[in-house]
């Protein structure tokens, strides 16, 4: 599976475009280094986790996110909220629910990363969710 393929494939999901799926490549090493989801979210700031063993109990955690892909998919995320699909509709409820805004996003850019993983893994586009067919305005 080539570069423009895998390209292709990660931009099919709604708010990743070419520079986002050029640095999931470029992170990943194509998906040779970096296989799973999960580990992206963590490599790239997402899903971050307190430091807390032994002397740096009560210390402040130190953040080594890949701030790049970080910003990239807090960008996605402000524009996939923008246009009408399955992630403005997620942002609408949770924010309806009285969640709070940031954390909504937080949500959102893992939703997309585990979305671009599970479009390579699949090596299929991005199926939208017919939900939003369903309902009627």
């Amino acid at each position: 599976m080539g570069q423009g393929h895998q390209g292709g494939l990660i931009s099919s999901v709604d708010g990743v475009g070419k520079c986002i799926a050029g640095q999931v490549i470029v992170d990943t090493n194509e998906f040779k280094n970096i296989k799973e989801g999960k580990e992206y979210a963590c490599y790239s700031g997402v899903t971050p986790f307190e430091h807390s063993s032994g002397s740096s109990v009560g210390s402040r955690s130190r953040d080594r996110a890949n701030k790049g892909s970080k910003t990239l998919f807090y960008m996605a995320a402000i524009g996939a909220i923008r246009m009408a699909g399955d992630l403005k509709a997620y942002y609408e409820r949770k924010v309806a629910a009285g969640k709070h805004k940031m954390s909504v996003m937080s949500s959102m850019r893992n939703k997309l990363i585990l979305w671009v993983f599970a479009c390579v893994r699949n090596n299929s586009v991005y199926q939208k969710i017919m939900s939003m067919l369903l309902h009627k305005p």
